[in-house]
C-alpha cells in the first residue's frame, strides 16, 4: 500500500496478490521430496539386506571353496600364485560388500542422533581399519527427527568418501548444538580432494553425487554444507538453523553431552 498525493487529494494505491497457489506449489513440492528421499531410504535398505543376506554367502562359498583349492593344489607354486592373488580380491570384495551396507541401512532414530551416530562412527572403524572418533556436545535432541536423520546422512556419505577416495588413515566426527544451530563436522588426513589441493573453488571441481546428495539434504531444511581440503586432509561441514521456538524449552530435549574433545574445524591434520 502507498500513499499518493495529487495536488490537495491524498489517494492510496494498494496491491494485492494472491500467494495460494504458490503457497500449494511449494506445500506439494515438499511433500514429494520427502516421499522421494523415504523412497530411498526403503530402496537403500533392500538394497543392505540382499548385499548381506545372498551375496556375501555367496563369497564366503567361494572363499571356502578357495581354500579347499589350495590345499588339494599345495605342491603347484604357479597355481598357488593364482590362488593367492584370487583370495586377496576376494577378501576385499567381502569387505567392500560388509561396508557398504553398514552404510546404506538406514538407523532408526528413536534413541537419538548421538546414540547412532556413536554406534555407526565406531562400527564404521572395525569395518575399515580407520582410526576413528566421535564427539558431541549441545541438546542435539531439540531437534526433530528429519534434521537428526538428515545429519546422520551427512555422516554416513561423508565417511564413505573418506573410505572410498580419501586415503585416510583416521577420521573425525564432531556434533554441535549452539544458539545458532547445528554444525557436523567430518574430517580426515586423506591427501584431500584434486582440484581443491591446488586451491581451486569448490565451484570448478566435479563432484560426486554424494556430494551433491548431502548438499542437497541440507538446503532442504535451510543449511548448508562447506568443504576444505589440503593435502594434509579434508574438512566437510554442515550447518543448519537453530530449531523453532515453541515456548519454553522441554527438560527432556537435552541429551547427555557425551565426548568433549571437539576436532577444531580450522586444523584438519592430525598429530
Amino acid at each position: 500500500m502507498v500513499r499518493l498525493r495529487v495536488g490537495a487529494d491524498v489517494h492510496f494505491v494498494a496491491v494485492h496478490e494472491d500467494l495460494t497457489e504458490i503457497m500449494r506449489a511449494q506445500t506439494a513440492l515438499r511433500d514429494a521430496t520427502e516421499q522421494l528421499l523415504s523412497a530411498q531410504e526403503d530402496e537403500r535398505h533392500r538394497i543392505a539386506v540382499e548385499l548381506h543376506d545372498s551375496t556375501s554367502q555367496h563369497l564366503v562359498a567361494v572363499g571356502i571353496g578357495l581354500a579347499n583349492l589350495r590345499q588339494l593344489t599345495a605342491r603347484k607354486v604357479s597355481t598357488q600364485d593364482v590362488i593367492e592373488d584370487m583370495s586377496r580380491s576376494l577378501k576385499e570384495a567381502m569387505k567392500e560388500i560388509r561396508v557398504l551396507s553398514y552404510l546404506m541401512n538406514p538407523p532408526s532414530m528413536r534413541e537419538g542422533l548421538v546414540t547412532h551416530a556413536r554406534r555407526f562412527v565406531r562400527g564404521f572403524g572395525a569395518r575399515t581399519g580407520l582410526q576413528t572418533r566421535f564427539s558431541a556436545l549441545g541438546p542435539l535432541q531439540a531437534f526433530d527427527t528429519q534434521v537428526q536423520h538428515t545429519v546422520f546422512r551427512v555422516i554416513q556419505e561423508a565417511m564413505a568418501n573418506v573410505y572410498k577416495h580419501a586415503q585416510a588413515t583416521n577420521v573425525s566426527v564432531s556434533l554441535v548444538s549452539r544458539r545458532r544451530g547445528l554444525e557436523v563436522c567430518i574430517a580426515d588426513d586423506g591427501h584431500g580432494i584434486h582440484g581443491l589441493v591446488e586451491g581451486g573453488r569448490i565451484e570448478d571441481v566435479a563432484l560426486g553425487v554424494g556430494i551433491v546428495g548431502m548438499r542437497s539434504r541440507m538446503a532442504q531444511l535451510g543449511g548448508q554444507l562447506t568443504i576444505e581440503s589440503s593435502e594434509h586432509g579434508t574438512i566437510v561441514t554442515g550447518q543448519l538453523p537453530p530449531p523453532p521456538k515453541r515456548g519454553a524449552p522441554h527438560p527432556a530435549s537435552r541429551e547427555p553431552a557425551g565426548d568433549l574433545g571437539i576436532l577444531q574445524p580450522a586444523s584438519p591434520g592430525f598429530t
